[in-house]
């Protein structure tokens, strides 16, 4: 290899070194504003009575709505959906209730939902 090649690769594999090392090194991202939290906490408050009210109604499409097209998750949630569907003819009338939650800060790390 010439001497200019080899200078080059070994600048370029330091630089690489450097800034991956310092990009590693900065840290987590700070924590988001509070107002950024109650607000993904009330959207997926949101989220969760749609999907209640669509397994309320045995409706497969309306949970598919509530994730994106092709979703393990999706996927899976209507495939439990249609599994439940025969147990859910034999319990009907059964009263669903959606319990309260409280949410409060926790460490920085996170909240807890209880």
């Amino acid at each position: 290899m010439r001497p200019i090649r080899l200078m080059f690769v070994a600048l370029l594999t330091t630089l690489l070194g450097v800034g991956t090392g310092a990009f590693a090194l900065r840290g987590p991202d700070p924590a988001p504003p509070a107002a950024s939290r109650v607000e993904a906490i009330a959207v997926l408050r949101a989220w969760d009575q749609r999907r209640a009210a669509a397994w309320a109604s045995g409706d497969p499409e309306a949970v598919s709505a509530l994730y994106v097209a092709g979703s393990a998750a999706g996927r899976a949630d209507r495939t439990f959906l249609a599994a439940y569907a025969p147990a859910r003819s034999a319990s009907t009338g059964w009263p669903c209730r959606c319990l309260p939650s409280t949410s409060s800060p926790a460490p920085p790390t996170g909240w807890c939902c209880g």
